[in-house]
């Protein structure tokens, strides 16, 4: 009976020691094709000018990315394709921050595989 508990007992330990090494062993960090998305979230407001001032936004985002459309496809580790969305958006909100918006709304950028968020912005009506 102890025999057979402590035979048990290993198979458990093992296979939870088999199962953290497999976690472990992400490919976050294997180079490949990563796919965004982009666009608006959560709860939008504005005025008459929101639907050009949105399309501004977009555009701005969508050419500093160098993509046309959402989803995008990216090439490379999922961090160097994050860094890369993230220091081209930021460029984005620099240039556009100072100006007034018809609108308020988040603009975000998100991993596909995961959803997770690589980049928000919060556009104000008025200004930001």
């Amino acid at each position: 009976m102890k025999k057979e508990l402590l035979t048990k007992l290993m198979l458990a330990l093992l296979v939870v020691l088999a199962s953290l090494s497999l976690t472990a062993c992400s490919d976050d960090d294997e180079p490949g094709q990563v796919i965004y998305t982009y666009g608006w979230e959560g709860k939008i407001s504005g005025g008459a000018s929101m639907i050009p001032d949105m399309a501004i936004v977009e555009e701005a985002y969508a050419t500093a990315l160098g993509v046309e459309d959402s989803p995008f496809i990216l090439n490379g580790t999922r961090s160097e394709c994050d860094a890369r969305v993230k220091a081209a958006c930021e460029k984005v909100e620099q240039t556009l921050k100072d100006k007034e918006w018809g609108f308020t709304a988040t603009f975000a950028v998100r991993e596909q595989n995961s959803n997770q968020v690589v980049y928000s912005y919060t556009f104000n009506r008025g200004s930001n």
